[in-house]
């Protein structure tokens, strides 16, 4: 069989459709999935087939009547026949379901299939998501393939996404992409960025630039590109405003557990022109004495002994500044500032809050973590340590309660489970006290977690909330784990 080309290269490169196959197409019930379809093959020749009376032909639709499956069957195969090697898109399948015995329709899906095959068609059968959840399993085992497409709305600002399952490359398998559609152009997500272009990046280029960066680390500083921070990602356009204006050193030093792969993201954005790496020797009074301490090897014995005072003692032995802290009702009267605002902006829609309430907690979290990984950076540099170097896992509870005591003044129980997992339990939070959520709240405690462990033992770190005073539970509870390096 030979693989089918939609003419959309980032589709094409992401997807694995073969001439001849079927491919279950699930709609999130806005009837997206037609128009995702359309303007995915915009460039080839296709047919949609509908069940609609007294009308034939409208554009590239066909519309059919039917009594009974084999009279259906009839009029489809002349479809075929008359529209052969073409793309068939068929959009009536949830009527079938609802008007027929699944089971035959079924069994009369299997017959098309094997014609599709024979005809060399590609088959497309849009399926209302959800509305027929046992059959929809059956049909993907059936089908070569399946796409989900589904919309988010939040207020008037939507972001679509489409999942491919079985016809795509392996790394791309049930993985939500986002995709936008302006202009009448299908733009997916790629490298940062909507596109309906695969840039010309090749790996040697990447690896010149990275060879050029990891030679000159000392002294290049990243600063912002000729091209506009549009049509991006939310993810990739938080970075940006992370590293933008900082000398690359900086960058390591802050986020040493993900900086392989910054580097190549790094490499990528200057090519597509979002940043430029620059030489820069005139550089700050603290990052030049930082650099003096990136041959130390090992810890200070003061550092050792801090490490092993109660928390109280901590601060004071190292000269440490904590943070200033934020009073609990700062945080209190934000949260119901949160809640009350997201009332307003979604008609109390309770499906429509709960999916901004997870964007705005998440956007809390990376902000704390950032904060975090600044903070614990300025910590090791203020003590003498090589910011570079990692502590020993043993370390770990005692680096968490540090950072919850003098960031928020609130005590914890840490619990090491093994080398790679650890346990938090905040008996007394205040930062969800008298909320209520169907989601755990406290992300500004996750965010500053994760943030410390990154930075001090140089690994990336994954972790949520699992219980939440917020939702129910009588402490707010996180576990968190190190990931592979």
């Amino acid at each position: 069989m030979k693989k089918f080309f939609t003419g959309h290269e980032v589709f094409d490169e992401i997807s694995d459709i073969q001439i001849g196959n079927s491919i279950l197409v699930l709609d999130g019930g806005y009837g997206e999935a037609l128009y995702f379809l359309e303007k995915l093959l915009k460039s080839k020749d296709y047919v949609i087939i509908k069940h609609k009376i007294g009308q034939q032909f409208v554009n590239k639709q066909i519309a059919i009547e039917f009594l009974t499956l084999n009279d259906l069957s009839i009029k489809v195969n002349e479809v075929r026949r008359t529209n052969k090697e073409k793309i068939i898109i068929h959009d009536y399948l949830s009527e079938l379901l609802i008007k027929f015995d699944p089971e035959l329709v079924l069994k009369l899906l299997l017959v098309w299939k094997d014609e599709a095959q024979k005809n060399e068609t590609v088959e497309f059968y849009i399926l209302t998501k959800d509305a027929f959840t046992i059959l929809e399993k059956k049909l993907l085992s059936l089908m070569d393939g399946g796409i989900e497409v589904e919309v988010k709305f939040q207020k008037e600002i939507k972001q679509p996404i489409f999942i491919l399952i079985k016809c795509c490359k392996p790394e791309y398998n049930l993985k939500p992409i986002k995709f936008i559609i302006s202009d009448d152009e299908l733009f997916i997500e790629w490298l940062g960025e909507f596109t309906n272009k695969i840039p010309i990046i090749t790996n040697e280029i990447l690896r010149e630039k990275i060879r050029f960066y990891e030679e000159n680390i000392n002294n290049l500083r990243i600063v912002k590109g000729k091209k506009e921070y549009i049509n991006i990602s939310s993810e990739t356009l938080w970075i940006l405003s992370q590293i933008e204006g900082m000398h690359l050193l900086m960058v390591k030093m802050l986020y040493p557990d993900i900086f392989d792969s910054l580097l190549r993201k790094i490499a990528t954005w200057e090519v597509l022109g979002y940043v430029k790496v620059v030489l820069d020797e005139c550089e700050d009074p603290w990052l030049k004495d930082t650099k003096k301490l990136l041959n130390k090897k090992g810890i200070n014995l003061k550092t050792k002994i801090a490490l092993n005072l109660p928390l109280k003692f901590f601060h004071t032995i190292q000269s440490i500044p904590s943070l200033h802290k934020i009073p609990a009702k700062v945080y209190m009267m934000e949260k119901r500032s949160i809640f009350e605002f997201l009332r307003h902006i979604t008609a109390s829609s309770e499906e429509e809050c709960e999916m901004v309430l997870k964007d705005l907690l998440k956007l809390e979290e990376k902000f704390h973590e950032f904060i975090s990984r600044k903070k614990a950076l300025e910590d090791i540099v203020v003590q003498k340590e090589n910011p570079l170097n990692s502590l020993e896992v043993k370390y770990v509870p005692k680096i968490i309660m540090l950072t919850i005591y003098y960031g928020y003044g609130l005590k914890v129980n840490v619990k090491l489970l093994n080398s790679e997992k650890v346990r938090v339990t905040v008996p007394e939070c205040y930062i969800c006290e008298g909320m209520s959520s169907s989601l755990p709240i406290c992300t500004a405690i996750t965010g500053a977690i994760k943030g410390v462990l990154a930075v001090v033992f140089k690994r990336p770190v994954d972790g949520m909330e699992i219980k939440c005073k917020a939702v129910g539970d009588e402490i707010c509870e996180f576990e968190f784990k190190f990931l592979n390096p």
